[in-house]
C-alpha cells in the first residue's frame, strides 16, 4: 500500500499516474477500463 503522504495518485484519460515527490518520478499504467 502506498504512503499517500509521499505519493500522489491521479487518473487521466484511463491512465493511472503515480507521482513520488521524494524521488521526483512519474510512472503510468494504462487502465483497461
Amino acid at each position: 500500500m502506498l504512503d499517500m503522504r509521499r505519493y500522489i495518485l491521479f487518473i487521466v484519460d484511463g491512465n493511472v499516474y503515480i507521482y513520488n515527490g521524494h524521488m521526483r518520478c512519474i510512472t503510468a499504467r494504462h487502465s483497461t477500463i
